[in-house]
């Protein structure tokens, strides 16, 4: 019987330990005055006391706070409500904290922010440094650190911060990569920026989308893009179409197209011509100066191998078959297709100009494929070909002349396109063959 009470003892003790230590716990969280009551050395208790008041007193920056607190990390909701503690109030509450636990980095940084309120900027860097040296996750200590850091021009020590929070903050972008943007157009600073950009952090493709619009000069990421060509992790697909996308959206045409031809092959330089890759012999870059090509409904196109030549076919096709071993092919289902234009950017200078290619196969429907060439400016058509439609056995030839105007149509636009009208006129089936696609000037 003895026996019995003591092991029913126990048990109640240890549920009322557990039930106790959770029930402070949230507490700790939810209102951490009360917390405080039943347990007046908890840690999370006393730093969630700290932090809510050195929380901005008016309703504005209440906002603007728990924003970027939101991404930094910083002050606690949750005793909200309470009346507003003194700095010495609050320097004691984490004092104690840290002697409960001593490596608590919070703690270390919330004395920081006391000593930095007083003037004491001195003790106020120790005690950051500290915090972040406890735990690189104490980000708003991390963020203070770098913005010091940038403020006293030491380039090297703000960029290593910045990389710390943009890889344990998910939405630190937006707060960092301004002063990353800053430092790259800083003459003594935009060598730290590439060397962390040639590491291949796990945020560049993200800080290079987010970078346009903290940039003051357009050719900054390009700058920092060609730093990367010889690197290990050179830029990838991705980030030159985000930087060259945002070129040609803000019609810096020129530029854009500087900057593609700066990143293609010795072989890849030899074929630029008024148009690039009119042969398809090697796969789209997927970039504006090369052939988009866009996954659609219904349909499926792909870069393949030519079929090989059939009876209907000339002597001509027959050399034009050894040059060219690749082509582009365009296959649509039975049913209505949406079809996404396969198109490239051109840089043509004004004047006359006439377009050619070839393509065999077989499309049936009430509409058939066209190209065309617009302004990329105002989509203003320059030019289209015939309807490619209906039974090709061999090898045909279209072409069509267009006209670059004196002025607004510094860059064009390229395109296939299904050329429908109307819901019903998508309805189209078969596969098609095209090839060998030229631009020259013609004389005047």
């Amino acid at each position: 019987m003895t026996r019995r009470f003591l092991v029913f003892s126990i048990g109640v003790a240890l549920v009322w330990l557990v039930a106790s230590k959770s029930f402070v716990a949230y507490l700790a969280i939810t209102a951490p005055d009360k917390a405080l009551r039943v347990s007046s050395s908890n840690s999370t208790a006393l730093l969630n006391l700290a932090d809510q008041a050195l929380a901005p007193n008016d309703a504005a920056a209440d906002i603007t706070n728990v924003e970027k607190e939101g991404v930094l990390g910083g002050l606690s909701k949750a005793a909200s409500g309470s009346s507003r503690a003194s700095d010495q109030q609050v320097a004691a509450w984490a004092k104690t904290a840290l002697a409960n636990e001593p490596f608590n980095a919070r703690a270390y940084r919330i004395l920081g922010e006391i000593a930095e309120r007083s003037g004491d900027l001195r003790s106020a860097t120790k005690l950051m440094s500290a915090a972040a040296r406890h735990s690189l996750h104490e980000s708003k200590a991390v963020y203070w650190l770098m913005r010091k850091a940038f403020e006293q021009r030491d380039f090297r020590t703000a960029t290593y911060y910045a990389d710390v929070l943009l890889r344990t903050q998910e939405q630190a972008n937006e707060h960092i990569v301004p002063l990353l943007a800053k430092i790259a157009e800083d003459k003594d600073g935009t060598s730290e920026v590439k060397a962390l950009l040639r590491t291949n952090p796990p945020w560049r493709r993200q800080f290079f989308a987010t970078l346009l619009n903290s940039v003051t000069h357009a050719r900054t990421p390009l700058d920092l893009l060609l730093s990367l060509q010889d690197s290990p992790n050179p830029p990838t697909t991705v980030e030159l179409r985000t930087y060259l996308d945002f070129l040609i959206d803000h019609q810096f045409y020129d530029l854009a197209y500087s900057a593609w031809l700066q990143f293609l092959s010795a072989g890849d330089l030899q074929r630029v011509g008024f148009l690039f890759n009119g042969s398809f012999e090697s796969m789209p870059s997927g970039l504006p100066f090369d052939w988009v090509i866009t996954p659609g409904y219904g349909v499926t196109i792909d870069i393949a191998e030519r079929p090989p030549l059939t009876a209907f076919d000339t002597v001509a096709d027959r050399s034009s078959e050894q040059s060219n071993e690749r082509a582009l092919f365009i296959e649509f289902g039975y049913g209505r297709a949406e079809f996404q234009p396969v198109w490239q950017l051109l840089m043509l200078a004004p004047g006359d100009y006439k377009l050619s290619g070839q393509y065999q196969g077989q499309l049936q429907g009430r509409r058939g494929l066209i190209w065309r060439t617009d302004c990329a400016d105002n989509s203003a058509q320059l030019g289209q070909s015939d309807m490619l439609l209906g039974v090709a056995p061999a090898w045909k030839s279209f072409e069509f002349d267009f006209k670059v105007p004196n002025t607004g149509c510094r860059a064009q636009k390229l395109q296939l396109v299904l050329d429908a009208r109307s819901a019903s006129e998508q309805m189209i089936s078969g596969s098609i063959w095209i090839d060998d696609i030229k631009i020259v000037r013609r004389k005047p």
